[in-house]
């Protein structure tokens, strides 16, 4: 029973963590999703380090599929601001990555991405993802982390963060099923440099 309530408090975490880094503390938006992403990453290699490593995989083949993979999620993301703007919802792009810029020395932000989304993947598609597989069939797993990863931004009341959510937590679980964690961490980070320091898609 004592196992069933701690899971449950581990896999209820982003529902508190993500409004207040969303809304709540968007002033300091980078530094709080820090904060938010360490916590998470750091009780799920507590708690859940076996999970984790059966679906690490880390060889250099894996790291390197993640890193080709990252160049396609970047073009789905072109194409995704480009079909935003054509229904006039730009501004919602634009105020992503205000915050973000905002809220971030620009030296220090390719640091930070790179910590949030190693972190993010050890936790959404490694350790939560592996308690609600022992929990519930494969494909039903795998559906809920989806929504769950998806549904936890609709705090912020911005489409393209819900979109982009919905498309992240679809590619990263099948990169990290087909190829294993270390695959989607490589390529969550590679995707976050690509899309905030080194070709934004925003101001």
């Amino acid at each position: 029973m004592f196992k069933r309530y701690t899971e449950l408090l581990y896999l209820s975490l982003p529902i508190f963590l993500w409004p207040l880094v969303f809304v709540v503390l968007r002033e300091v938006f980078i530094t709080a999703m820090l904060l938010a992403t360490l916590l998470l990453g750091t009780l799920t290699l507590l708690f859940y380090r076996e999970k984790v490593h059966r679906n690490l995989r880390p060889t250099w083949k894996s790291a390197l599929a993640g890193l080709i993979l990252s160049f396609p999620l970047y073009g789905i993301f072109v194409f995704g601001k480009i079909f935003l703007t054509a229904l006039n919802l730009q501004h919602s792009v634009s105020n992503v990555y205000t915050s973000i810029y905002l809220s971030s020395d620009a030296t220090l932000l390719p640091f930070f991405l790179t910590i949030i989304g190693a972190m993010e993947e050890l936790y959404w598609r490694g350790g939560q993802l592996a308690v609600l597989e022992e929990r519930l069939k494969r494909i039903h797993a795998y559906m809920l982390s989806i929504s769950y990863y998806s549904l936890v931004h609709i705090w912020t009341l911005n489409i393209s963060l819900l979109l982009g959510a919905l498309t992240i937590g679809i590619y990263m679980v099948i990169t990290a099923k087909k190829l294993g964690l270390t695959a989607s961490m490589i390529c969550h980070v590679a995707w976050l440099l690509e899309a905030i320091v080194l070709f934004p898609l925003g101001p």
